[in-house]
């Protein structure tokens, strides 16, 4: 996909996936500012931190600046608000089609998946070096994916965690459902395989059987990310925001 200066036609089954990053200058933070509506510069104003509020204030225009070239509307004007399951969605003119998305955060970067599909989740990890991957993993994970880190040698469980990591949050993201309570309801691979599908009858009962996974290569190799969707050939674009 090319970069923001121009995007291509978002069909049904398309997932666009925007890569940005959060490094604060006085040029992009003064034109992000611009981007957001009143009542968002106020609140984001209230941010005592100066470098939380430079990363918040991108984000946030980032976010709208992206979805303004799908709308053809001013950033400033998007109507955001949040489903009844907490996921952020976009307030449709009179005849709009829907357009739903997913944000993640790490480091100074983020990710934006976009969609005219019902479900999407994106997530975005930095690969840091944890003290005990087998404790977090005791806690969180289904004891399938649990049993298969401890049968992994030492060395290898670090990044055989964060894959099932950003699969798992990706999944509960699409669906709207929080960690501590959808966590440990659906398993997921450890592996290096592109794309899976995920039973997710754990969470949702029959309203939703499964949903699909797909690892991202954004190119830093200390970050891993995926993105969760609701067909199996869905067509996964990235692209970055510049």
């Amino acid at each position: 996909m090319p970069s923001s200066a121009s995007v291509p036609a978002l069909s049904a089954r398309d997932i666009h996936v925007w890569h940005a990053t959060l490094a604060a200058t006085p040029e992009n933070l003064d034109g992000a500012t611009q981007m957001l509506p009143a009542g968002e510069r106020e609140k984001t104003a209230l941010v005592a931190s100066e470098a939380q509020r430079a990363r918040l204030t991108l984000s946030r225009a980032w976010v709208r600046g992206i979805l303004a070239r799908y709308l053809n509307q001013p950033a400033p004007d998007i109507a955001i608000r949040r489903s009844p399951r907490g996921k952020p969605q976009v307030v449709p003119r009179d005849n709009d089609a829907p357009l739903h998305f997913s944000v993640s955060h790490a480091g100074d970067h983020m990710l934006v998946a976009i969609t005219r599909s019902d479900d999407v989740g994106v997530d975005l990890e930095r690969m840091t070096r944890l003290a005990d991957v087998e404790r977090i993993a005791a806690r969180f994970f289904s004891r399938g994916e649990y049993d298969a880190l401890l049968a992994l040698p030492r060395e290898q469980r670090a990044d055989a965690f964060f894959r099932a990591w950003v699969r798992k949050e990706a999944v509960v993201k699409a669906l709207g459902t929080g960690i501590a309570t959808a966590f440990d309801a659906f398993t997921v691979s450890m592996g290096k395989d592109p794309q899976q599908e995920i039973d997710v009858t754990g969470i949702t009962g029959v309203d939703r059987q499964r949903l699909w996974v797909r690892l991202l290569d954004i190119g830093r190799v200390d970050y891993l990310a995926a993105v969760a969707f609701s067909f199996p050939d869905a067509k996964v674009h990235h692209a970055e925001w510049k």
